[in-house]
């Protein structure tokens, strides 16, 4: 039994010297020992707390001190750091606060400039999709596979996308056999085949 509480008072001043030269980890290490001999140590809860608060680690910060409160409800120093707990706390998420809206800001600063790119260039690429293709008059495509001109009733596709899809239905095959294949590769990677 002494020597528990030996171990007890030697476990809680290394955490207070660990804390005192800016090592909350092993702080948090000599805490988390003592709990394991005595789990309602005041202190270790105490210690625990400042380690893991000294670490952004909240969560574990709160229920340390929460418990450190249960055991001894009047004790100052663990109602003093339960405040600097909330304040710390408050503090993280503004300052996440301000970051998430300056990164929003700038994303969607840059993709406005994107879009205004896209739609001056946009023009220029419906253009050269509806023209007809060199000297060809307008309503007839030429493939480039045969040579041979097609007759698209007197209307342009109306994108270059739309105009290679028809005129390549290999490509369309390519890119279902891919997706065929990713879904069987799944499928047996989940162990789906029989």
């Amino acid at each position: 039994d002494a020597v528990l509480t030996l171990m007890v008072d030697c476990g809680n001043n290394m955490a207070a010297c660990q804390l005192k030269l800016g090592d909350a980890k092993k702080a948090e290490e000599a805490c988390i020992a003592v709990l394991q001999i005595d789990a309602a140590n005041v202190k270790a809860l105490y210690r625990a707390g400042i380690a893991a608060r000294s670490q952004h680690k909240f969560n574990e910060a709160g229920l340390a001190l929460e418990k450190a409160l249960a055991l001894d409800p009047g004790n100052k120093d663990v109602l003093r750091e339960t405040r600097q707990l909330k304040l710390k706390i408050r503090e993280y998420k503004e300052k996440d606060r301000k970051m998430a809206q300056a990164m929003g800001g700038k994303l969607f600063a840059a993709s406005a400039k994107e879009e205004a790119a896209a739609a001056v260039a946009a023009p220029a690429v419906d253009a050269a999709a509806t023209a007809p293709p060199h000297g060809d008059k307008a309503g007839t495509e030429r493939s480039e596979a045969t040579g041979s001109q097609t007759d698209t009733g007197g209307q342009a596709p109306a994108s270059a996308a739309a105009a290679e899809w028809w005129r390549r239905p290999w490509l369309w095959w390519a890119y279902a056999g891919a997706a065929l294949a990713v879904v069987a590769a799944g499928a047996g990677a989940m162990g789906l085949r029989s």
